[in-house]
């Protein structure tokens, strides 16, 4: 089964902090030692259209998609 990891895009006009996701990789490592397929989309990262995610998640068939939040991310 594949999963797919999303950490949020910062709010526009926030500050441009950028933070290691910790939380995701540690999940991303027990997810993988349980066998499982997972992708992570960091918008902190990596500037992605809502297209390019659409396409993404439909190439890798995700069958869970998990968001992570913060207080500065949670609107977006």
């Amino acid at each position: 089964m594949h999963i797919t990891l999303i950490n949020p895009p910062s709010p526009t006009g926030a500050p441009s902090s950028r933070f290691i996701p910790l939380g995701l990789g540690y999940l991303v490592a027990y997810l993988e030692n349980h066998r499982f397929e997972v992708s992570v989309i960091d918008y902190q990262t990596r500037k992605i259209t809502r297209e390019e995610l659409r396409k993404e998640l439909t190439i890798n068939q995700s069958k869970i998609v998990g968001v992570t939040t913060s207080t500065l991310t949670y609107r977006s």
